[in-house]
């Protein structure tokens, strides 16, 4: 049997449920802002928000497993 997919409307993120369920999201880009801080764009943090989406997603669907497709993470000082 094929797994089911069903998106998030409106967000970056998935879940697949077969024997088991997945929440996969994508391109979090926690700590963008400082990347763009260092090249002159300065922007305020949006880090905490993100991560906090992030664990909603989480909490929400409660998934087996959690997978994170490409740019994650850039720089993010003291983490």
């Amino acid at each position: 049997m094929p797994p089911e997919i069903t998106p998030i409307i409106e967000e970056p993120a998935l879940i697949v449920t077969n024997s088991e369920t997945s929440l996969v999201v994508a391109d979090i880009h926690l700590g963008i802002e400082w990347d763009l801080y260092r090249s002159g764009i300065n922007l305020p943090s949006q880090t905490k928000r993100r991560l906090d989406r992030l664990l909603g997603y989480i909490q929400k669907n409660s998934p087996d497993r959690v997978i994170l497709l490409g740019d994650v993470k850039h720089n993010v000082p003291q983490v």
